[in-house]
């Protein structure tokens, strides 16, 4: 049993699952980047299986409760003996702090004489964090998106001023 695809749409409305070798697939769980491991907080999809060899599961905006996908989600099958796990995010959050941050040294800069290790170091662990979803570096997605989140929030103090709130114009 093995997950081959877990994929946020285009139009960013449901995620789109297959796992193959599924038949004995028994559990199946998702969590947020906020809510994984812990197993009283996971959304059992378990409904969804069909005991196919191969399953094709679409899981929407209603199944798990949201208005739209922000951040990294978790997927995990199970059966006796296996399991697969496997993650995808929705960064633009991430995109757009990062972005915001060089307009204001871009605004204040007129040669860009000014230069911010930061935002070097943010776009870096943006890729990492990537990379790491890319290839369910499941460990390394966690440390790396903590670090994000302060980097993003008003408790990075030398990082300048921003706000880590929803801006709910990039998403449908």
């Amino acid at each position: 049993m093995k997950i081959t695809l877990f994929e946020i749409s285009q139009d960013k409305t449901q995620l789109n699952l297959t796992i193959i070798d599924a038949a004995t697939v028994t559990t199946l769980n998702l969590w947020t980047d906020i809510t994984y491991k812990d197993p009283t907080l996971s959304i059992d999809l378990s409904g969804k299986l069909t005991a196919s060899a191969t399953e094709n599961i679409v899981i929407s905006l209603t199944d798990l409760g949201l208005n739209y996908f922000d951040g990294v989600y978790f997927i995990q099958a199970e059966t006796t003996t296996e399991v697969s796990t496997s993650a995808v995010g929705e960064l633009t959050r991430y995109k757009e702090c990062i972005l915001n941050k060089i307009v204001q040294i871009v605004n204040s800069s007129t040669c860009l004489v000014t230069s911010d290790n930061s935002i070097l170091n943010a776009q870096t662990l943006l890729y990492a964090l990537e990379t790491a979803i890319d290839n369910s570096f499941i460990d390394e997605i966690s440390s790396i998106l903590t670090t994000l989140k302060k980097y993003c929030s008003n408790d990075c103090k030398s990082c300048g001023d921003y706000k880590n709130i929803v801006d709910l114009t990039y998403y449908p």
